[in-house]
């Protein structure tokens, strides 16, 4: 069967209801768990195991029914939620989003990183001979790319040592300004318009050039709502979670989830992780 997406028209977004309904999904996950250990727990009533899980199946709706209710009660108190209009993503606009990164000050290598760590070990803070060090540096030589997968937890190790050393805090430095220049360039493409921004009880009109919101757009959202958009962005790259809120506000029922699980968290990337070769994964 296939499926025909509009990628012209953009995505309505709203964080607060995409929450709700990834909790209500939460919540019948947990719910159908709770489901099976009732009857496995019935069918042995006298296995411990079985009434433990039972027990943390039944604190995990529990858990899921208040965090749902939390979010309901938001909503009720603050029905009028801003909209914000999202570009969906599709093979060309990628590329055209990867060519404007690789515009920016890309977001220094493993390899610069590993070369900061062996600054901090010149000047004592390791063991010239510490065999972590030389076995990310031989890693290194025959990779030709990045930090092995096998070696990553001693790359780690190195970087703890070293994280101090004001080679390596530089080096730190640049990756995180890489990465956050390219979330926020991320954030100006495919943001495309809003309704309903208010500040001080005073509507903010979108601004944009080109195909990119203004800088000044960002200051405006909230950075909760910035996070959420940005993990929006990534779940739409996936066909099937091309889906916005459509239909306005939902009913305060937990039935008819739609299919969107849990956003990833996307947290600052650790300083000594593997960099991605792509400007787009950054």
């Amino acid at each position: 069967m296939s499926i025909l997406l509009n990628t012209r028209a953009p995505v309505r977004f709203i964080p607060l209801i995409d929450q709700i309904t990834k909790a209500r999904e939460t919540l019948a996950d947990a719910e159908h768990v709770l489901a099976e250990a009732t009857a496995k727990s019935a069918a042995a009533p006298k296995d411990i195991d079985l009434l433990e899980a039972l027990d943390s199946a039944g604190d995990d709706v529990v858990a899921a029914q208040e965090a749902l209710d939390k979010l309901e009660r938001e909503l009720a108190e603050n029905p009028t939620q801003p909209v914000y209009l999202l570009r969906v993503p599709t093979y060309r606009t990628n590329d055209q989003l990867v060519t404007m990164s690789l515009e920016l000050p890309q977001a220094p290598t493993d390899r610069r990183m590993f070369r900061a760590i062996q600054k901090a070990a010149e000047a004592g803070v390791i063991d010239l001979d510490d065999p972590d060090l030389l076995a990310v540096e031989a890693g290194l030589k025959t990779s030709g790319a990045g930090v092995p997968e096998d070696l990553t937890g001693a790359f780690q190790n190195l970087f703890d040592l070293a994280s101090d050393h004001p080679t390596v805090r530089q080096t730190i430095v640049a990756r995180h300004k890489a990465n956050s220049q390219d979330r926020t360039l991320m954030l100006r493409f495919h943001l495309v318009g809003w309704e309903g921004v208010v500040v001080d009880d005073v509507p903010v009109p979108f601004a944009s050039s080109g195909d990119l919101a203004d800088e000044g757009v960002i200051d405006v959202i909230p950075p909760a709502d910035i996070l959420a958009i940005i993990n929006k962005v990534r779940e739409m790259n996936s066909v099937r979670k091309r889906t916005g809120n459509f239909s306005g506000l939902p009913s305060l029922s937990p039935s008819s989830p739609s299919d969107s699980p849990a956003a990833p968290t996307n947290p600052e990337p650790a300083a000594a992780e593997v960099q991605a070769l792509d400007p787009a994964q950054a």
